[in-house]
């Protein structure tokens, strides 16, 4: 029984990039018509916070309440179509990535069963085991959950930004002071995570061996009274795993609290510039409800993105 094994090939970042791109070509039509869903519905989706600051305004204006109904009837109404486009648009998205995913699942069965033995044998069963349980599951859960998600934050993200420079450059601008921080959250979860991510594979392959021999070759080890010695491996094998997955949870704890802190310095930087620009005139006091209101809409898709940078690092790496 080897306790040293070498691993199978791993693909590089240019590899899996042309390998995905070769999957998604024969669905290049379908993937227009949820771009097409996902970014009428953000739009739409924008008139409910432009609708809630005009509310607000009909009421210090003591308009009367035919007003009132009209802007809470636009705002339902905006809200409806937002919500039939942006679920069309997301269910589009998955059947699409579901195909994607049979796709890529088949390939990897007819790879592994073409796997040439000698290299099997050389780097051991568990790494081909892990990579078609555990790197597969880890691209499952970014297709079905993470990249829907990821994506309908994107075109939230993009038509917000837009909307909100329309509305007022002083409050984009404002709302800018968040993006520092989060880029800097972000660069520094990145350079972190992906060699602890890489490093937690590569260690599951290995305690999954360890385990393999002992159990197939229980019979030699007791032969030999090798049964502590294996033991340690395995125990060894699976605290340096826990011990990895502990050190990406306290990288992952401080890139959320760089997300909470870039909140709240872009909300407070957007509220005390709505002030000065009504307290100036140039403003009323809905359309800086409204600028803070789509603060919050931008926000939540950045957090959104950034946060699934995690899922999204472990899907790159089993895949």
């Amino acid at each position: 029984m080897n306790t040293t094994t070498n691993r199978l090939p791993e693909a590089t970042v240019r590899q899996t990039g042309r390998v995905v791109a070769e999957l998604l070509r024969p669905r290049l039509g379908a993937l227009s018509l949820v771009v097409a869903c996902l970014t009428l519905g953000s739009a739409a989706a924008l008139a409910v916070p432009a609708l809630q600051g005009r509310l607000v305004d009909d009421v210090i204006d003591g308009r009367g309440l035919d007003r009132l109904a009209l802007t809470v009837g636009g705002v339902v109404a905006a809200g409806v179509v937002a919500a039939l486009l942006v679920l069309w648009g997301g269910r589009l998205l998955v059947r699409t990535l579901q195909d994607v995913l049979a796709t890529l699942r088949e390939d990897v069965l007819d790879a592994a069963v073409h796997l040439d033995p000698g290299a099997v044998e050389s780097a051991g069963s568990s790494d081909v085991v892990s990579r078609v349980t555990g790197d597969v599951e880890s691209v499952t859960t970014a297709v079905t959950e993470v990249l829907p998600r990821t994506t309908q934050a994107l075109f939230t993200l993009v038509v917000t930004a837009l909307g909100f420079a329309v509305l007022d450059p002083w409050l984009a601008l404002a709302a800018l002071v968040a993006l520092p921080v989060q880029v800097l959250s972000g660069a520094v979860f990145l350079r972190r995570s992906r060699p602890l991510y890489v490093r937690q594979q590569r260690m599951d392959a290995e305690r999954g061996q360890a385990l393999i021999e002992t159990v197939n070759g229980a019979s030699t080890v007791r032969a030999h009274g090798q049964g502590a010695n294996r033991l340690r491996l395995v125990a060894e094998r699976s605290l340096a795993s826990v011990e990895i997955g502990r050190a990406a949870t306290k990288v992952r704890n401080v890139f959320n609290g760089g997300l909470n802190v870039a909140e709240f310095l872009g909300l407070a930087a957007v509220l005390c510039v709505g002030f000065w620009r009504v307290d100036a005139g140039v403003l009323s006091v809905g359309a800086a409800t409204a600028g803070a209101l789509f603060f919050q809409r931008i926000f939540a898709p950045v957090s959104v993105l950034l946060a699934s940078i995690d899922d999204l690092q472990r899907a790159e790496v089993g895949l």
